[in-house]
């Protein structure tokens, strides 16, 4: 597990970003702070999660270091994209469900019609890196991408952990 010591966060409004980035250091742990260009907060990043509406790409694979995990979970059908191709193809790519990926998970639809990568780039789903069956990361310069469309069992973990407080 990695050690996080701090957050920087981006929005394509600063002023937003900033406000969401003071409200949560209020109560968090770690120092939180607001960046105004994208590609700042992604080349200092060892995690980078995108959760927008965003309908193109707002992350870049020329922004991204060897060695970053980038969990994608804010597009969740055909159409947005959050990352770039490039991003796709450099990466170990995972899912939180495969066949939900290969229908509705834009970014690698994208990059697969392409002719970029073919159906074997989804090396995994989450819980075969859970359990060990695929390995997560053989590199320590490999780039890996977690793609959440929404799983049912996520949503209920959330829930449960929230209730137990």
């Amino acid at each position: 597990m990695r050690q996080i010591t701090r957050a920087l966060v981006w929005g394509r409004s600063f002023d937003r970003a900033q406000a969401f980035a003071e409200r949560m250091s209020g109560s968090s742990p770690i120092q939180i702070e607001a960046v105004e260009q994208g590609e700042v907060a992604a080349a200092q990043a060892d995690i980078i999660c995108t959760v927008t509406a965003a309908d193109t790409p707002i992350l870049f694979g020329d922004w991204v270091r060897p060695g970053t995990h980038v969990n994608i979970v804010g597009s969740s059908y055909v159409g947005p994209c959050e990352i770039d191709t490039d991003l796709v193809v450099r990466s170990r790519y995972f899912a939180d469900n495969r066949a939900s990926v290969e229908a509705a998970g834009a970014e690698y639809i994208g990059a697969r019609d392409s002719g970029l990568i073919t159906n074997i780039h989804i090396l995994g789903e989450c819980g075969d890196v859970i359990i060990g069956r695929v390995d997560g990361r053989i590199s320590t310069h490999d780039i890996t991408v977690y793609k959440s469309l929404g799983h049912i069992i996520q949503d209920l973990a959330a829930l449960k952990y929230l209730v137990d407080r």
